[in-house]
């Protein structure tokens, strides 16, 4: 579903690099019915992800710390995972249905998840699609489609790294407006399961006319 995978695929395993076709990958969460329109000036952060410490929750927590001596009416939401917190504008959700994921990103103004490890991550991708600007750790999969400065940020594994890109978005709701509608057109335009079956065909088809091997 990545370029990451494919070249973990190519590299470790052995497959042959013209066998070993990145297809991406498409949302799954509804989009919101009607998002909120204040979205961008509400100053809240989501994460969702149940994993919490693979998913990077508790790097999320500690720069959401530093982000509200700067903001103090910044909020952040988390959905999935339950971690035991006790913080000031913290709310944890805790398991939804894939269904409701979207009501969360149609209120937010910012999706973060630093994940440690990710061989995609259909979450960012639906984030995304519901016109968030992301905030990532600068590895594997996100670099396909969090492109830096332009649908996102990518950052070091540090709570600090997390806290001076999520400042930079909340304080400037234009640019995050400008930056979800980038990340929602490239998800339209790339990230879709009609485009991964298109790919999917287009590599598939050309090896059914090939003889078989005994």
């Amino acid at each position: 579903m990545s370029e990451s995978s494919r070249t973990t695929v190519v590299t470790q395993y052995g497959v042959p690099a013209e066998r070993a076709v990145c297809v991406g990958g498409g949302p799954v969460a509804a989009l919101a019915v009607e998002p909120d329109a204040d979205r961008y000036r509400r100053q809240n952060i989501v994460f969702v992800g149940y994993d919490w410490e693979r998913k990077g929750g508790p790097e999320v927590v500690d720069a959401f710390a530093q982000v509200r001596r700067q903001l103090p009416n910044a909020t952040l939401t988390i959905v999935g995972a339950s971690p035991a917190i006790s913080q000031a504008g913290v709310d944890v959700v805790g398991p939804v249905p894939p269904t409701e994921v979207g009501r969360f990103l149609g209120r937010a103004s910012a999706f973060c998840m630093p994940s440690r490890r990710e061989p995609f991550g259909l979450v960012y991708i639906e984030a995304m699609h519901a016109g968030l600007p992301v905030v990532a750790r600068r590895q594997g999969a996100v670099l396909d489609f969090v492109i830096d400065e332009q649908t996102g940020f990518l950052v070091d594994q540090d709570p600090r790294a997390l806290a001076d890109a999520l400042v930079r978005l909340l304080r400037d709701p234009d640019r995050c407006a400008e930056m979800g509608k980038r990340a929602r057109t490239l998800v339209e335009t790339r990230y879709t399961w009609e485009h991964t079956q298109r790919v999917m065909w287009d590599a598939i088809r050309p090896r059914l006319s090939e003889p078989r091997q005994a």
